[in-house]
């Protein structure tokens, strides 16, 4: 990108101080652009990328004006300049970090931009590299399910016609540890809108699978998804497990992919670097506690529940670990940080433990 133009500096920098935090900054700009019909396709690509520099360098340029920030962080990143000195300052709280995470190797991570990933509905493959070669789209085959397409790639038409869903690389590595034998009844306690729980349908087929969740928006969603994709429709509960709850089956595997922080996910939205509140650490781990806490009681002996983050942060992960061996009866099997595609995924945390 040349040399940003006067105009082009004052107008990003004018979104960076408008923007409020209240909701993720894609969709604040997405509103920005239609108060502004006169930004061409080129205007807006320009702001959103000197905008997304700015938030990249988190802590770094807090000091700078804005204005001298955005100018910063374009050459910076447009450069790739190595700095260690600025890029330890991006976040400055390493002692909150995991210490299965490699601390440099993350913040290096949030410097770059994500590239989206399809997961490939089983028996369509052919359809999805015939479309994406006759529009243009290059991509990369990561594996038989797994294709990697830029960004800004137009991939719309695929979900729509339930050939794939987006779903980032490392969070289909984190669905793919959880092994599923034939018979095993299956309980993803913390489902959203459903990803993970359409991975393991597309990669199990015939799996006895229950999904819940506290929401009732996201799970209609979820609902949506499998009916798009016609994959088999797991059985559906509402459930807010805040609170105790009680399914009247025994499960053999439950999945809780719990409610975090988020910071594993920063490098897709780099504004939260700065803006995130780092007392909801507590909250989250606490809320994390309850959640399993009120999960396990329909976790059969002998059963695996496999928790999951999109979080670095210890408190998290390994400390929550620590706790569910201590207070919930289950031994710890193994754990990781999964970042499958160096500087081009996200950083999520699976544990494995066994219910004793």
């Amino acid at each position: 990108m040349a040399l940003l133009k006067p105009f082009q500096l004052a107008i990003s920098a004018e979104l960076i101080k408008k923007y409020s935090g209240k909701m993720p900054f894609h969709q604040f700009f997405a509103e920005e652009c239609k108060l502004h019909k006169n930004w061409g396709g080129k205007d807006r690509k320009t702001y959103r990328k000197a905008c997304y520099a700015y938030f990249r360098l988190g802590y770094a340029v807090k000091n700078m004006t804005v204005e001298n920030a955005i100018v910063f962080a374009l050459e910076h990143l447009e450069n790739n300049i190595n700095e260690p000195e600025i890029d330890e300052t991006i976040f400055l709280n390493k002692e909150l970090i995991s210490h299965t995470v490699n601390y440099n190797e993350w913040l290096v991570n949030l410097k770059h931009a994500k590239p989206v990933y399809l997961c490939i509905v089983k028996g369509h493959s052919f359809k999805v590299k015939t479309w994406l070669a006759e529009n243009e789209i290059p991509y990369t085959e990561i594996n038989s399910t797994a294709y990697k397409v830029d960004a800004n790639a137009k991939c719309n038409a695929l979900i729509e016609n339930g050939w794939a869903w987006i779903m980032d690389i490392s969070s289909q590595a984190v669905a793919d540890r959880v092994n599923v034998s034939v018979n095993n009844q299956v309980w993803d306690c913390c489902s959203g809108s459903g990803g993970k729980a359409l991975f393991l349908t597309n990669k199990y087929q015939e799996i006895i699978l229950t999904c819940s969740d506290a929401r009732f928006s996201i799970v209609e969603n979820l609902k949506k998804r499998f009916k798009s994709t016609h994959l088999t429709m797991p059985e559906i509960e509402i459930s807010d497990l805040k609170n105790p709850f009680h399914l009247p089956t025994k499960y053999d595997i439950v999945l809780a992919d719990v409610p975090c922080s988020g910071s594993g996910t920063w490098g897709r939205t780099p504004e939260n670097i700065t803006r995130f509140n780092l007392d909801e650490i507590k909250f989250y781990s606490d809320l994390q506690k309850t959640i399993v806490s009120n999960a396990v009681k329909s976790l059969k002996t002998g059963g695996k529940l496999y928790y999951a983050t999109c979080s670095v942060f210890s408190a998290e992960n390994e400390l929550n670990v620590r706790f569910f061996e201590e207070k919930l009866g289950v031994k710890l099997i193994k754990q990781q940080i999964l970042n499958t595609n160096g500087i081009e995924s996200d950083w999520l945390f699976i544990a494995e433990l066994e219910r004793l």
